[in-house]
């Protein structure tokens, strides 16, 4: 621009015209739009058929006007934007709180779960102790009754042991192992 305006002090008009023109062009990308109209219209002056003056003063001037609608515009989507922002923010505030209120409830659960496994264990070790109790108390010398839990108990070992003999005689290799007579 300094340089512009230098060359607006020569005696030639023609430069002088240019120097304005090249003002215009300048102030324009600066998107000083009033002072590159302003710059323009003097270039006109001093060369009225100079083309691409008018050219460019009626472009500066239709952006000029169409400027409001542009902002307009860019305030809508700005607008837009912020909308969709906040609704944004608004599902990811409920998901947190979904997903808080989930591990809250899971949490519970397990505890609750813990408590009822713990009660159980308790109960189990009462009754034991009741047991043992019950058999220290008998005398030397009655019988033993069993309760139907005990029973099922002792005949599912039974039967568990009956398995892994079964089990264990398969495994051993078939040939090799020699048969003691037992009469």
């Amino acid at each position: 621009m300094e340089q512009f305006e230098k060359s607006l002090k020569s005696d030639d008009i023609d430069i002088q015209s240019d120097a304005y023109y090249n003002m215009g062009n300048a102030l324009y990308r600066m998107q000083k739009l009033p002072e590159s109209i302003m710059a323009y219209k003097k270039a006109l002056e001093l060369d009225p058929e100079d083309q691409d003056a008018k050219y460019n003063l009626e472009y500066v001037r239709k952006k000029l006007k169409d400027q409001p609608k542009d902002q307009q515009q860019q305030n809508q989507q700005q607008q837009q934007n912020q909308q969709q922002n906040q609704q944004q923010q608004k599902n990811k505030q409920q998901q947190d709180q979904q997903n808080q209120q989930q591990n809250q409830e899971q949490q519970q659960a397990e505890e609750q779960t813990q408590k009822q496994q713990g009660e159980e264990q308790q109960e189990q070790q009462k009754q034991q102790e009741q047991q043992s109790e019950q058999r220290q108390a008998q005398p030397a010398g009655e019988e033993e009754k069993l309760s139907k839990k005990d029973a099922e108990r002792i005949l599912q070992a039974l039967q568990e042991d009956k398995e892994k003999m079964q089990d264990a005689r398969r495994r051993q290799v078939p040939g090799n192992a020699r048969v003691l007579k037992d009469w």
